[in-house]
C-alpha cells in the first residue's frame, strides 16, 4: 500500500509462480514386452490401463511427462475516499505459460462394461462389469501416442474495473461498478 494522500491510497501487487512436474515410469523395464502386447513400442514403463469403475493402473497415460508452468500477475488498485463515496479503480494483468513434453508411447487401454454386457439389450449400458472385461482381456478402445509432441499453451487475461460504494444513510450503502 502507498498513501498518496490520506484519502487516496494505491495498492500494487506483482506475482510470479514457477511450477514444474516430472512424471516418470515406476520401472526401467518395458511393460509391453513383459505383458506380450504386440505392435507396440518397447518403451520404458508399463502401459496405462483404464478400467471403468476402478482406478488407473500402469505408469500413467502420459508418462514420462515433463511439464513447466510459469505465471505472472500484475494488479493495481487505486482507492479514493471523497465525501460519502468510496471509489476504487483498478487493473489486473495475467500471463500464463504451460509447456508439456509428453514422451509416453506405451499405449492406453480402456476397459468398459460393454464387453461383458448383454448384447442388443435395452439395458446394455447398465449391465456388465469393467473389471470383468479387463480380466478377459476385452479392450473397449486403445490409443498410443506417436512421436514426442511438445505442447505450449499461452493465456493472457486483462481486466479493468471501477466501483463506488455510496453511503446514502448510516445503515444503507449503494454499491455499483463495472468490470
Amino acid at each position: 500500500f502507498f498513501a498518496i494522500k490520506p484519502a487516496l491510497i494505491n495498492s500494487f501487487t506483482a506475482a510470479y509462480m514457477n511450477n514444474g512436474l516430472r512424471r516418470t515410469p515406476y520401472t526401467n523395464l518395458s511393460g509391453n514386452s513383459i505383458l506380450g502386447i504386440p505392435n507396440l513400442a518397447n518403451v520404458v514403463g508399463f502401459p496405462c490401463f483404464n478400467v471403468l469403475g476402478s482406478v488407473e493402473w500402469g505408469d500413467g497415460c502420459n508418462a514420462p511427462l515433463i511439464e513447466s508452468d510459469r505465471n505472472f500477475q500484475l494488479r493495481d488498485t487505486l482507492s479514493w475516499l471523497k465525501a460519502k463515496h468510496d471509489f476504487k479503480f483498478g487493473v489486473d494483468i495475467r500471463h500464463g505459460n504451460s509447456n508439456q513434453n509428453i514422451t509416453g508411447q506405451g499405449g492406453t487401454f480402456n476397459f468398459s462394461n460393454l464387453e461383458t454386457s448383454l448384447p442388443d439389450s435395452a439395458s446394455e449400458s447398465q449391465l456388465g462389469f469393467g473389471f470383468a472385461s479387463f480380466l478377459l482381456g476385452q479392450v473397449d478402445s486403445a490409443s498410443r501416442l506417436v512421436g514426442q509432441p511438445t505442447l505450449g499453451a499461452r493465456s493472457r487475461f486483462y481486466s479493468i474495473f471501477a466501483q463506488d460504494v455510496f453511503k446514502i444513510a448510516p445503515k444503507f450503502n449503494l454499491n455499483y461498478g463495472v468490470a
